[in-house]
């Protein structure tokens, strides 16, 4: 008589157990997926950036105002189709562009460089939502890469 007692009394604890440990997992769930896009997205528009000043280093991408190329315009172009082809929009207007920065080394010698920074403001999908939470909606993302340059500036 003792047992049938004792079950019926254990009967719902699994079910309270689930109600409870259900919402975290499924927040637990969310930070996954949010972080790992936003990591995501975060390391295309380093390699887009990598991308543009690979491409801004080579001598025929570089402005020249005496023939009228606008190379910056161009490279742009390659870093948005790269985070394009990626799953990233970004537009002109997110990518900086320097081609005649300059870095000295640690001997003193003085370097010319390009330098390209695509910066995003990166739009969280499921955090905001969540009632609780006090998750921003937008998160400010950049990515930057600077290559020396394979011509001098003047």
């Amino acid at each position: 008589m003792r047992s049938t007692q004792w079950q019926s009394r254990e009967r719902g604890t699994q079910i309270v157990e689930m109600a409870v440990a259900l919402p975290l997992l499924l927040f637990m769930a969310l930070v996954v997926i949010e972080g790992a896009s936003l990591v995501r997205t975060h390391q295309v528009l380093n390699n887009a950036a990598r991308e543009g000043a690979r491409f801004s280093i080579i001598l025929t991408n570089k402005d020249n105002p005496a023939t009228g190329f606008n190379g910056t315009n161009a490279i742009k172009d390659r870093v948005v189709a790269y985070a394009a082809a990626n799953g990233v929009t970004i537009t002109r207007s997110n990518v900086t562009i320097n081609q005649c920065a300059l870095i000295t080394s640690p001997s003193g010698l003085t370097y010319s460089t390009s330098l390209v920074v695509v910066q995003l403001n990166y739009t969280l999908r499921y955090l905001p939502r969540i009632p609780f939470t006090s998750a921003p909606t937008t998160v400010p993302l950049a990515g930057r890469a600077q290559f020396r340059n394979f011509y001098g500036c003047n």
